[in-house]
This record gives C-alpha cells, sequence and structure tokens, in this order.
C-alpha cells in the first residue's frame, strides 16, 4: 500500500509502479483502438500527462474528465490546459465546460470535499448523482475509464454500462474496503500494481495489458 504522496509519480497522483502501469495499459489498448475513447472521473496531473503522452504518441483519442471541484480546476488546472490546448468554455446545466479537439472538461461545483478526513465524515453524505450519472448522458462508451475522484465506488458500478466490448475500468486506492463490493459486480477483475484494480465485462485475463 503506497500512501506518501511526497513519493508519487510526476506522471499522476499515484505511486510511480501505478502510474507506469496505467501508462502501460493505455497504450496498449491505443494500439488496438481504432480511436482511444478515455473516461476519467477525477482531473488532474494524470489528465495533462496522459493526454499529453497520447499526442506525443499521434494516438487518435477523445479524452473526457470530470472534476467535482471548480475551485481546485480554475486554480490548478485551467491556465496549464489553456497553455497548449485551444479550447471553447461555456456553461451548461450548472456545469463549466472546456473542450478542445481532443479533450472535454465537465466541472461540477461541489467544493473540495474530503470524506477521508475524521472531521469531514459529513462529505460522504453529499449525493453528486449528476457527476456520477453525467457519462450514461454522453452516449458514448469507452476503451479505458479511470476511477479517481469522488463517489468512487458508484462511478465503478457505473462505468460497468460504459464500456465498449474489451474495454477496461481502471480504480485508484483499491485498497478501500468500502469499494470491493463494486469490484465484484465485475465478472473478470483483479488487483494491480500497488492499490490499483482493473476491471472488464470481457472474458480476459488481462494479460494483453499486464506484463
Amino acid at each position: 500500500m503506497v500512501l506518501d504522496d511526497s513519493q508519487w509519480s510526476h506522471k499522476a497522483w499515484m505511486s510511480v509502479t501505478d502510474a507506469d502501469l496505467f501508462e502501460q495499459i493505455l497504450l496498449r489498448k491505443a494500439a488496438t483502438a481504432t480511436k482511444l475513447d478515455v473516461l476519467e472521473w477525477g482531473s488532474g496531473r494524470s489528465t495533462h500527462y496522459y493526454s499529453g503522452l497520447l499526442q506525443r504518441e499521434s494516438v487518435d483519442f477523445f479524452w473526457n474528465s470530470l472534476e467535482y471541484d471548480r475551485e481546485y480546476f480554475s486554480s490548478s488546472l485551467e491556465a496549464t490546459f489553456a497553455a497548449s490546448q485551444t479550447f471553447q468554455k461555456y456553461q451548461e446545466d450548472g456545469r463549466i465546460v472546456f473542450v478542445s479537439p481532443h479533450i472535454r472538461f465537465d466541472v461540477f461545483d461541489y467544493g473540495k470535499l474530503s470524506p477521508f478526513l475524521d472531521d469531514h465524515a459529513e462529505d460522504r453524505l453529499v449525493p453528486m448523482d449528476d457527476y456520477v450519472v453525467f457519462p450514461a448522458t454522453l452516449g458514448r462508451k469507452f476503451d479505458v475509464v479511470l476511477v479517481d475522484g469522488r463517489k468512487r465506488r458508484r462511478c465503478t458500478l457505473a462505468a460497468k454500462d460504459l464500456l465498449k466490448p474489451g474495454g477496461v475500468v481502471v480504480v485508484h486506492d483499491a485498497y478501500r474496503p468500502y469499494y470491493h463490493c463494486a469490484f465484484e459486480e465485475y465478472p473478470f477483475q483483479k488487483l494491480i500494481g500497488d492499490i490499483l484494480w482493473i476491471g472488464s465485462n470481457a472474458e480476459t485475463d488481462f494479460s494483453d495489458l499486464l506484463d
């Protein structure tokens, strides 16, 4: 279990092992996809690094990223992406939407939620239904889904119906026991790396993605 984020990768808020492993999964899925469709609950360092990697590798892709904390997005991410991408920005049903040829952000406004802290237990009661169900309204399926924001159990369950044939879901911080009931809904699944989990609806041992 890796919890000391001072030692985490420059690629994502993950251990070096897990960030490298997710990169491998992305690139191997990209090698067999006509166009790689990625969904991410929880924008951040991972969005910037991995979308940039796919562009550098000349992968045809589209990355949908959902962020629940508008202040965090505005202060930490917006300027970074605006410097490297041309975005259209507009409001839609209470969200701020940023769209470029390869990336779409849907930014909600739930503020900073820290349910893992003892003095923020009430944050776990915030429903966030629109954040969880929004990807289903896009009418699209995905090759890779990364669950790394709030409401991970519910997002993992929702992701099951969003996968293309052979698509996979990856969950970060998979050591947390309250996620495990969601994992059990996938017929093919396993813990990988330090604290990642991968699941699929399609029969697989994941050997095509994992060494």
